[in-house]
């Protein structure tokens, strides 16, 4: 395929026509269901994806483009992000970006994907970025960035717990447990931080963002209280739940959290986020007290939810192991990658 058999255009969502989205949605669907092991897992609702691409964080600076081939159809898309001035990370990730790709499976291997991530290299080179990531659950992609000579910073994989699977008797044995194991601390939970301990709750949760296994990546988290602020209302406004359990020490520290985030229009699934205990409050189980707590918390109040899903580095052995003795499985493996922008530069010519 030639230059000539494609175009490029620029992506920008809120000025994108309906007929556009359906166009961008069928291809965006077709690669969900090429990588997806579970044909009956839908893709993430079309107004889901949508909202959340026409209102992007003010901590993200995307650039998007499609590719179209010569009938108008959609075959390919890229998005790469920057953190903004805004972000309180910014000085320690500036130098960075990531970078996501999608190419249709008919017109692989012939040169849109490298033009697609030369654009987007061109971009980062502007803003004086030195490293990029990017990832893929598929072999051709790990064939296409391997042939590119990108380094794996991290393997990580989207794992996922069935309701119906779950060993309810062990569940709330582990609920038990953990007051009986940790008699001086007390559960909390919020969907907005109390104002009283909002700054230590940012600190501990960039502590504990940061003690995860990052691999290679060039990636550093920073959670201000007004960075929480603004993320609240960004999820109040997109229709969303957040919900967060911690635990509390008898000191008054909080010592652990587990997140859940709930999309309404995907009833049947739930997404478990960040969940981790501070160093030197490990060893009480409260890992396990956190996780089990809030399984019931899902069973009791979100009746629809079906599946659990979180994504865990693979060599976050503790937490891989609390997750499978719950029941959680592997669903779906990702490669991350990390390239230095000046050997990209060399090895697509730009």
């Amino acid at each position: 395929m030639s230059q000539t058999d494609f175009k490029i255009e620029s992506f920008v969502p809120t000025e994108t026509s309906d007929e556009l989205w359906t166009n961008f949605f069928e291809f965006n669907d077709a690669m969900h269901y090429e990588t997806s092991p579970d044909p009956d897992d839908p893709p993430m609702a079309h107004q889901v994806s949508r909202r959340f691409m026409e209102d992007p964080s003010p901590y993200r600076e995307p650039h998007r483009w499609l590719a179209f081939n010569n009938v108008g159809k959609v075959i390919a898309y890229c998005q790469v992000n920057f953190v903004t001035e805004k972000a309180p990370n910014y000085e320690a990730t500036k130098h960075t970006c990531d970078v996501v790709l999608k190419v249709s499976k008919s017109h692989r291997r012939q040169g849109l994907g490298s033009k697609l991530l030369g654009m987007a290299t061109t971009i980062a080179m502007k803003k004086n970025c030195t490293s990029l990531h990017t990832f893929t659950s598929h072999e051709t992609g790990k064939v296409f960035l391997g042939a590119l000579e990108g380094e794996v910073a991290i393997e990580a994989a989207e794992n996922r717990l069935k309701m119906a699977e779950v060993d309810w008797d062990m569940i709330e044995a582990w609920d038990k447990e953990g007051p009986e194991r940790a008699p001086d601390v007390k559960l909390e939970t919020f969907e907005d931080v109390p104002e009283e301990y909002i700054e230590p709750y940012c600190e501990i949760y960039t502590d504990l963002m940061n003690q995860q296994p990052l691999g290679e990546l060039d990636f550093e988290e920073k959670t201000t209280p007004e960075k929480r602020r603004v993320q609240e209302k960004e999820t109040r406004d997109k229709g969303c739940q957040w919900f967060t359990r911690i635990t509390r020490e008898a000191n008054g520290d909080i010592s652990g959290t587990t997140e859940i985030f709930y999309i309404p229009e995907e009833p049947h699934k739930m997404h478990q986020m960040l969940t981790g205990v501070n160093e030197k409050y490990r060893g009480k189980g409260l890992g396990k007290w956190l996780k089990a707590n809030m399984l019931l918390h899902i069973r009791d109040q979100y009746p629809e939810v079906k599946t659990i899903v979180t994504g865990n580095a693979d060599s976050n052995a503790p937490m891989l192991s609390i997750n499978e003795r719950m029941g959680f499985k592997r669903y779906l493996g990702e490669t991350v990658y990390k390239f230095q922008i000046k050997d990209l530069c060399e090895k697509l010519g730009v």
